[in-house]
């Protein structure tokens, strides 16, 4: 669902949000959100973390739902340090 979405609206930026069903999880939506990648703190990469966040809570707002639940995003794996990942929550 998120492929189709992509091929429809194009690649899915930093900070973008997209909703699809949730599939197979006990849950009515799952927000994609594209976090920032790791460049040294150089690039405003805290303030774009941020803004995705509160995008993805804004969303969830829009929607209606009565709780959401994020992974710390970006998790580490683009290489932005985890604590401060975890502090910007």
């Amino acid at each position: 669902e998120l492929e189709a979405c992509v091929k429809e609206q194009g690649a899915v930026q930093v900070g973008d949000v997209v909703v699809t069903s949730a599939g197979g999880l006990h849950a009515t939506f799952c927000v994609h959100a594209v976090g920032p990648t790791w460049h040294g703190g150089n690039q405003n990469e805290e303030q774009q973390l941020y803004d995705t966040v509160y995008k993805c809570l804004c969303k969830a707002h829009e929607l209606q739902v009565p709780s959401i639940a994020l992974p710390v995003l970006p998790g580490g794996a683009p290489g932005f340090p985890e604590q401060l990942s975890a502090d910007t929550f």
